[in-house]
This record gives C-alpha cells, structure tokens and sequence, in this order.
C-alpha cells in the first residue's frame, strides 16, 4: 500500500516546490490577486512580511508550486467565492562561514479553496507502462487541495563554497505548532478493461493530508513528502487514519519532480534566505485550460466538490 504513494508524488510531481512569476496583489487583503502568466513566467510571490495588509498572495498564487512541479498535465480550479490569503509573517536567519538556514513562517486564511486536478489519460499514458499487466492501477492522483486557515514555515539550508552560496534544501511544513494541515491529496484506484485503463472504471477513493515536502539539489530530483493522516476519501479523519498515516511514512521513497520545478523551489529558498521583497517563477509548463491549451488566467470551478467525488476529467 505505502509504496503506492510513488504513484502520488510521481504524478504531482505533488511535490511542492514553489511558486512562480509575474503579477500583482491588489491593496485589499479580500480582493482577487491578479495572475498574469506570460510566455516564460508565472505569477510574482510576494515575500515581504513587513508590509502584510500590501503583501498578501492569493493561495492560487502562493501554491503555483504545484503545477510548477508535476510531471503530467494539470488544471488549477478555486472555489467561485474565494478570499484565501497567504503570506509571510516572520524570517530568522543564521549564516555562519561553511553554510546558512532560515526558517520563515507563513499563514494562511479565508474561505474557499484551490486545488490542482490532474490529467487522467496524461497520468495512464506516462505510467501504466509500469503497472503489471492485468493488474489494478492503484493510487493515482487525482488532486492537491488548499482549504481553509493554518499556520506553516519554510526551511531553507545551504552551503558557502569558494564564497559562492549555495541552497542544498527546502522543506515546506503546512502543520507549523501542530497547526492541522489545510492541504490534502486525493487518491483513486482503476482496473482494466479488455487491457485499457479508463477512467470510469476507477474506485477506491482516498484522502490523505500533507504536513510536509521536501526538496534537495540534485542532479536527479526528488521530492520527500510526509503524511499526517490516511484514510477514505469521505470518512472523517480520526485516530486511526492519523495512525496509517504514520506507518505510509516510514515506507514513503523519495518522488521524482520536474527538474524546473525543483530548481525552482531552491532558487526560491534563496530569495527567502536574501531578503527579496518579491520572487517570480518561471512558467508551469503542464498547466493547461480546459481546452488543452496552457493556462493564462485562473481558471473557477464550475463544480461543487464538497458534496461529490472530485473526478479527474478525461476528454
């Protein structure tokens, strides 16, 4: 079962590097963050926490992360009503002459939600290759979820080399002060049907809920992710749900990203560890429009996920 959660990653690439590119916030804290995506850039993330009221990101801004990293096509959705918010709240730094950390703290708050559907033929024809013949297709992702307020950090390490500074790792952690963490992953099963993988034939919902994700420099990247919880996709989270999840942790390998993704993520750390009022992100590559196309403005849900199973959509 644990080792499904390749299968997770591997697909989102879920793994959460950062956020991208070139917009604007509007003044208001309850006004919509504009997310100006253009040929090679994303939206702009703004860092100051010195100036909240000003620099508050949208959470569809601040999570552009996710589809900065997945590995297969992806579609961005926020609830109709939206007024979710994150932002920075604090920094400490330490430098010393071999290496540097920071640790940043972020909240975030309204209501709402965002999240990032994945693509399910894309997902069938990139890894059902590696699925044994006749055998069911077992946790795929379907998507990542942002909702409601919590409290998190941002971890950042590195090196000094011949004066040169280097970030080595990044770690995004949703559940800081044991706040719950407001980001989930949605997880479905799918069986063949004379030897095609469809997705009507899919069953097996899951939940589970992200406290952490981890990025290193490495020629060959990867993600580490770490459960707070694991259960059915509409059974309430509890006791034993938290106790599977902790046993997914100890089996969890390291998921390959998107090696753009995970560069991004680091050079992201090091606008975090400079002080840099603002940080802009190349562009996702995977996200796309309804259509096909690549994404250029939001796209909103048309769809009510809280009373039904959020499907991925296959055209």
């Amino acid at each position: 079962m644990l080792r499904q959660f390749l299968t997770i990653c591997a697909l989102i690439a879920v793994a959460s590097s950062a956020l991208c590119g070139s917009g604007q916030a509007t003044s208001k804290s309850n006004s919509k963050q504009a997310v100006s995506i253009s040929e090679d850039v994303g939206p702009t993330v703004y860092l100051d926490y010195e100036d909240a009221e000003q620099k508050a990101n949208s959470t569809e801004v601040f999570m552009y992360f996710v589809p900065m990293i997945s590995t297969v096509l992806v579609e961005s959705e926020s609830s109709p009503v939206n007024s979710q918010k994150t932002r920075i709240v604090s920094s400490h730094r330490k430098s010393t002459r071999k290496g540097f950390e920071v640790v940043c703290e972020f909240e975030m708050w309204g209501d709402g939600f965002h999240e990032n559907v994945f693509d399910a033929e894309d997902i069938i024809a990139k890894d059902q290759d590696n699925v044994p013949k006749g055998k069911p297709f077992k946790n795929i992702i379907e998507y990542i979820r942002f909702e409601g307020g919590g409290r998190g950090r941002i971890e950042v390490k590195g090196k000094k080399v011949d004066g040169i500074e280097q970030v080595t790792s990044v770690r995004v952690v949703f559940n800081h002060d044991d706040n719950t963490s407001p980001v989930t992953v949605g997880l479905y099963n799918m069986k063949p049907e004379n030897g095609e993988y469809k997705f009507e034939n899919s069953y097996g919902t899951k939940k589970a809920r992200v406290n952490v994700l981890g990025f290193e420099a490495n020629e060959d990247p990867r993600m580490d992710i770490s459960l707070a919880s694991l259960g059915g996709r509409y059974t309430k989270e509890g006791f034993y749900s938290r106790i599977k999840g902790k046993i997914a942790n100890l089996f969890i390998e390291p998921v390959r990203v998107n090696p753009a993704g995970n560069k991004a993520m680091l050079d992201f750390g090091y606008a975090l560890y400079k002080k840099q009022a603002s940080f802009t992100f190349p562009k996702a590559k995977n996200l796309k429009l309804k259509n096909g196309e690549q994404q250029e403005e939001p796209i909103l849900a048309k769809v009510d996920r809280a009373h039904k199973p959020a499907l991925v959509k296959v055209n």
